[in-house]
């Protein structure tokens, strides 16, 4: 059954944005072969950070929603896990990013998952940010600088995306996230990212691991309801022409 709750329509669209945006960068590197491959940066920064997010509004009533966790390896890769705050329904959706080039988005408690592998797209030059140059991630457009604020005794780096959504780095901890803002269209709420916890050092292994007792399906199963036809089959394509070798799947 896919799931319908508004929480995993959010992360969804998070998710196709990251793919979206992952092969439009390397396609554009791909096809200028005399350039050589974007080297992973000199120095990784390994870290884990969590994120409570507050849908806030502009009288100052903040409810909590769900919580993010953000890490990254010494080798570069890199998981993204997001648990509702909802617990009448509870749900969480976690996205590995691994420095092979292999990639899977985890959903419970469906048990669903989708692992693609794809060296020559997914590479740590696409999420990996440069702490020397205010945390901007080689490539990618649409952020701009705003200076450098303190948030919880963190120096940060102030990036604008798009003109609504903010978000602060932490310059000396691996350019790692510790709070972001978006502006919702309505202009009385925004959703607000605040930090819980900044753990410098390697995660803990089991943010990586493949969990046993999970499906493997192409990504419509997991779609909600009102993707459209074209982008589902569009995805599952992609999707069944980049598995991983020796890993079965099961439609």
């Amino acid at each position: 059954m896919r799931p319908r709750n508004p929480f995993n329509r959010r992360a969804v669209a998070y998710i196709l944005g990251v793919l979206v945006i992952a092969l439009a960068v390397n396609a554009l590197r791909i096809q200028q072969p005399t350039l050589k491959a974007a080297p992973m940066s000199a120095q990784v920064v390994p870290y884990t950070v969590v994120l409570q997010e507050f849908w806030v509004r502009r009288e100052g009533t903040a409810v909590p929603k769900g919580e993010y966790t953000n890490a990254i390896r010494g080798d570069g890769s890199r998981a993204m896990e997001m648990t509702s705050g909802d617990s009448a329904n509870p749900s969480a959706e976690r996205i590995l990013d691994f420095s092979s080039g292999k990639m899977m988005y985890i959903f419970y408690p469906q048990k669903l998952k989708s692992t693609m592998f794809d060296p020559a797209k997914f590479r740590t030059a696409n999420w990996l940010r440069d702490s020397g140059n205010n945390c901007l991630i080689s490539g990618f457009p649409g952020e701009k600088p705003d200076g450098e604020e303190v948030i919880n005794g963190y120096r940060a780096v102030k990036l604008i995306l798009n003109g609504n959504l903010t978000e602060w780095f932490a310059l000396d901890y691996g350019c790692a996230l510790i709070k972001d803002r978006a502006e919702w269209p309505d202009g009385q709420t925004w959703s607000e990212k605040r930090l819980v916890a900044l753990i410098p050092g390697e995660p803990v292994p089991s943010l990586f691991d493949d969990p046993a007792g999970v499906q493997q399906v192409p990504p419509s199963r997991w779609l909600p309801p009102g993707e459209s036809d074209r982008a589902a089959n569009d995805f599952d394509a992609y999707y069944l022409s980049h598995r991983p070798p020796g890993d079965p799947v099961k439609p």
